[in-house]
């Protein structure tokens, strides 16, 4: 079972010292975002069925999800000289 993001890491970097760290905590986002899905999914079963092979694009909801939940340890460093952009998605 993969684990949700649950904290995105932004630390910014100006000649070698800190100049912005931030948390983002992502969980609460997650838990409204399940709840908007579970509201819609009665809605997207029946355009599955009216629409047949064209409604194939409403399953893209939980793919991207899926696809967001499997970021988890994603580090993306971009340094330039001595400034540095690190972002780390926990």
């Amino acid at each position: 079972m993969i684990l949700p993001t649950s904290v995105l890491h932004i630390r910014i970097a100006e000649d070698g010292r800190k100049k912005f760290n931030l948390w983002i905590p992502i969980l609460p986002l997650w838990l409204l975002v399940i709840a908007v899905m579970i509201v819609l999914a009665p809605l997207a079963i029946i355009a599955i069925i009216v629409l047949g092979k064209r409604g194939r694009l409403i399953l893209a909801g939980p793919r991207l999800l899926a696809l967001f939940w499997a970021m988890r340890g994603l580090q993306v460093r971009v340094e330039d000289g001595k400034d540095q952009v690190l972002i780390i998605i926990d």
